[in-house]
């Protein structure tokens, strides 16, 4: 991670994130992660999953196309509300392969991938031993060189389905799900090690993918968390 003055969205700088290609010999279960976060899981500001309640996540992103390869192996993650290891985060905003694509049965495939939501809860992948798959939502195809406005609104529900998701991008509604169970239940036998973070959310802009000779450079510009639609979301260059 580091700042960088020949890309920015506005002002003379942006935040540069980037992951070369490694490959771990002696394990197929490595990860590599590199995040900028917005709040964390013990910030008092951070939403509470058993409290319904609305808040929004902005940023400018841009995808360097010279530096872009996607991971021969699961999705490449660039956004996430988590609550805490070892769970897969509850909302987060991926990459998904022109090869997954297709598994998925998507039909507008584009040939770097296409992004996309994934959803999951108690009974939606908390942990591969969880019942249930990952649920995704087609986002469409990945655009990279163009700066990208994201504005990604959660309501954390985890107990009853009065959550809500709200993908906007570039200023047009992508995709909106309500009355839907967003987070994990602390209150589930299955999350019994008490961890504080298991009540509240995460929130943080990454790149996040598995072992493999991949590699990513993205920017991000304008990271914004708030409680109000308008004080989250980044305005169109002029």
């Amino acid at each position: 991670i580091q700042t960088v003055t020949a890309e920015h969205y506005s002002g003379n700088s942006a935040l540069q994130i980037q992951i070369d290609g490694r490959d771990e010999i002696d394990t197929t279960k490595a990860a590599y992660k590199a995040s900028i976060d917005s709040v964390t899981s013990y910030d008092k500001f951070s939403p509470r999953v058993l409290e319904p309640a609305d808040f929004y996540h902005g940023f400018a992103m841009k995808i360097d196309p010279s530096y872009y390869k996607l991971p021969a192996t699961g999705d490449l993650l660039f956004e996430q509300w988590w609550q805490g290891s070892p769970y897969h985060p509850p909302v987060s905003l991926v990459i998904v392969s022109p090869a997954d694509c297709a598994a998925h049965g998507w039909n507008n495939t584009g040939r770097n991938g296409n992004f996309a939501l994934i959803l999951r809860d108690d009974e939606h992948d908390a942990l591969s031993t969880t019942p249930g798959e990952s649920q995704y939502f087609n986002l469409g195809p990945v655009v990279t060189g163009q700066w990208m406005r994201w504005l990604v609104h959660v309501r954390p529900s985890a107990a009853t389905a009065e959550g809500a998701i709200t993908i906007t991008l570039n200023d047009q509604e992508e995709l909106k799900l309500e009355h839907v169970k967003v987070g994990y239940n602390p209150d589930n036998p299955q999350y019994n090690d008490h961890k504080p973070s298991r009540h509240i959310a995460g929130v943080n802009v990454c790149l996040y993918r598995m072992n493999g000779q991949s590699f990513q450079r993205f920017f991000f510009d304008e990271i914004k968390f708030a409680d109000r639609y308008e004080d989250a979301a980044t305005p169109a260059q002029p």
